[in-house]
């Protein structure tokens, strides 16, 4: 964040070249191989139950024997909260616990906003984002969920 001058902005209020600068350093996190994943929906107002079903989708493709998972959801209210947790039970996953929080009160939490705001900049066809999206594909392993 410091040396890509993007600070603790969010990504919205970040400038593209400090985005590139950021996004390269990501690049290189090995922490992050095989452990991005995201899904894409079109013409869907059923946002939590298909946020609750992405979540656990990437716990699946991750979780290994016997597992607990701890879920940090960036913004959302107590109603929204509930709703995930109880999607992700009826889904099956067992949590330790889950938490909104704001992304500014970490750095993690800042990166997960970085990058699911890099995804939303390439399906916006921004270019910056179409240009490094492949290379943080190949490079991360990152699955793409239906």
């Amino acid at each position: 964040e410091r040396s890509s001058k993007k600070g603790k902005r969010k990504w919205e209020g970040t400038r593209q070249e400090r985005k590139v600068a950021y996004l390269e350093q990501v690049l290189t996190l090995q922490e992050l191989r095989e452990s991005v994943f995201y899904a894409v929906y079109h013409n869907s107002k059923d946002y939590i139950p298909l946020f609750s079903l992405t979540i656990a989708q990437a716990i699946t493709a991750k979780a290994q024997g016997d597992y607990q998972v701890v879920i940090y959801v960036d913004g959302v209210n107590r109603e929204e909260e509930k709703k995930i947790t109880n999607g992700l039970k009826q889904l099956g996953i067992r949590r330790k616990k889950g938490k909104g929080r704001r992304d500014e009160s970490s750095a993690l939490m800042r990166l997960a906003d970085a990058v699911a705001g890099f995804f939303r900049d390439e399906a916006e066809s921004q270019a910056y984002a179409r240009q490094l999206f492949p290379r943080f594909l190949e490079i991360h392993h990152v699955k793409r969920f239906q």
